[in-house]
């Protein structure tokens, strides 16, 4: 009898309820930059160099984003503006191409890489690094509310450093200079240089390479047309440069009256030596 009264009892409770509704909480979705550990070791940083494509007279760096929120079935805009402060060393215009006014998160999409296009026209730039330094700021559609994700930061050259490999390669690269590895970079290409076992006879051979290049570049140029030599004093001092991007990428060659011959001339005004 007493189970017989308590299922009537529930069974009453559930037929006089009827339809709920409940409240569901409502927020401003937020979104924040969202890079990948793999590609860079700041979560708020990313670093880029020209020195290994100092051809490029420009080139484009991705700042990825994402919402913290629900997708919806319309565009959303978000604004991305720099934080002119003494840690934005860019310049405008000079160093990347002025940001949108809105960038816009698709439809049905969380995610976006916002480009930020560099320029590689600043010979200032193969001495130093720049900065920007950026801020998500709210929109009707987006706010940033997060603790993180807010701030992001691109630091650029187009600077040199000696590699590795170097060392192992000495006696015939002798002294490390920017401009010895860049000329190296432009007639061989981005190829490390290990002197062990099997890679011996090629890496002599790219160094003969390299050697004949250092040597004659007028040669060279006959059959690398994206490269030009022109004259700066007759028969004594004379320029090579990309055509692509002939105001940063330029090689003083120089006569010299005693070897008979031209060197290249390095950033510090001396002779190109290769062994």
């Amino acid at each position: 009898m007493k189970q017989t009264i308590l299922f009537l009892l529930v069974a009453s409770a559930l037929f006089s309820c009827g339809e709920v509704e409940i409240d569901r909480y409502e927020t401003s979705d937020n979104i924040y930059f969202d890079f990948d550990d793999e590609e860079t070791s700041d979560r708020d940083s990313v670093v880029f160099s020209f020195a290994y494509t100092p051809e490029k007279v420009s080139d484009t760096v991705y700042l990825p984003v994402r919402i913290s929120g629900l997708r919806v079935s319309h565009d959303r805009l978000f604004k991305l503006t720099v934080l002119e402060d003494s840690l934005s060393t860019a310049t405008p215009g000079l160093h990347y191409k002025p940001l949108e006014d809105f960038y816009m998160i698709p439809a049905d999409s969380g995610t976006l890489r916002v480009p930020v296009i560099l320029y590689n026209q600043d010979t200032l730039l193969q001495d130093k690094s720049v900065a920007v330094h950026f801020m998500l700021v709210p929109t009707e559609d987006f706010v940033t509310a997060l603790p993180y994700g807010v701030y992001a930061k691109l630091v650029f050259s187009s600077r040199l450093e000696k590699p590795d490999w170097w060392a192992g390669v000495e006696s015939v690269f002798m002294d490390y200079s920017r401009t010895k590895h860049q000329l190296y970079l432009i007639s061989i290409g981005n190829i490390p240089l290990i002197m062990e076992g099997a890679n011996i006879p090629y890496n002599l051979f790219i160094m003969d390479k390299f050697r004949r290049f250092l040597i004659d570049p007028f040669t060279w140029v006959q059959s690398n047309p994206d490269y030009q030599i022109d004259t700066i004093v007759d028969d004594q001092e004379y320029v090579l440069f990309s055509k692509a991007n002939p105001t940063t990428l330029r090689f003083k060659i120089r006569w010299d009256n005693d070897a008979k011959r031209y060197y290249f001339i390095d950033e510090n005004n001396s002779k190109v030596l290769f062994n």
